[in-house]
């Protein structure tokens, strides 16, 4: 899978929020790693069992493939937690928004 699409797909779900998005990140590594987990790894993530059934059930909840496309028809793009240019402000929030959508330069 995709990283940028990974990134989206989580910040997309119902119940994951920005403290729930880096829960995530911080337990499993990456997004990747949360969407793939089992509904026992994602248990002990310790995110609750509804964020939970949403990670399990993505394909059902996301369409990916139309938020993408979206973003490209309004000319942005998605800067994501992990790149470099993510905004150093930003950063250092208590719990930062995961992932930033941004047409033009930052």
């Amino acid at each position: 899978m995709d990283n940028r699409r990974s990134w989206l797909i989580l910040h997309l779900l119902p119940d994951i929020g920005r403290a729930r998005f880096h829960r995530l990140l911080k337990h499993f590594g990456s997004p990747e790693a949360a969407l793939e987990a089992s509904a026992a790894e994602l248990d002990a993530a310790g995110i609750g069992s509804m964020a939970a059934s949403s990670v399990r059930n993505w394909r059902e909840l996301v369409d990916v493939d139309a938020e993408m496309q979206r973003i490209e028809d309004a000319g942005a793009r998605i800067v994501c937690f992990q790149d470099e240019d993510y905004p150093a402000n930003l950063r250092r929030m208590a719990v930062p928004p995961p992932l930033l959508y941004v047409r033009g330069t930052l």
